[in-house]
């Protein structure tokens, strides 16, 4: 199984969506089954990591840092990747919790 960390921000919008790309982070969001959205960051290194073991079809776990620091690993599907046009670039990834 592979795993990925993510964590929780806080933030939201244009300026602070900018601000995670300059510092290599991608800006995500993750919906749970419980109906409840958490806004997360993820490293690219990550999610370079995602796109050479994974398919979109494929589970994995995602290690979700708090800002309790309490870690919670939860089991996802990728649902949507943003692209941008010009240079292939992640803008945005949308992950979905799945029911073991």
């Amino acid at each position: 199984m592979i795993f990925i960390n993510a964590e929780i921000r806080t933030d939201k919008g244009k300026i602070y969506n900018r601000k995670l790309k300059k510092k290599n982070e991608i800006p995500a969001i993750l919906h749970t089954v419980h109906m409840k959205d958490y806004l997360v960051k993820i490293h690219d290194k990550e999610v370079f990591k995602l796109e050479k073991s994974l398919k979109y079809n494929n589970p994995f776990l995602m290690r979700l840092l708090s800002i309790k620091e309490e870690i919670n690993e939860i089991k996802v599907l990728i649902k949507e990747v943003q692209r941008d046009p010009c240079n292939g670039k992640i803008i945005h990834i949308n992950f979905l919790e799945i029911l073991n």
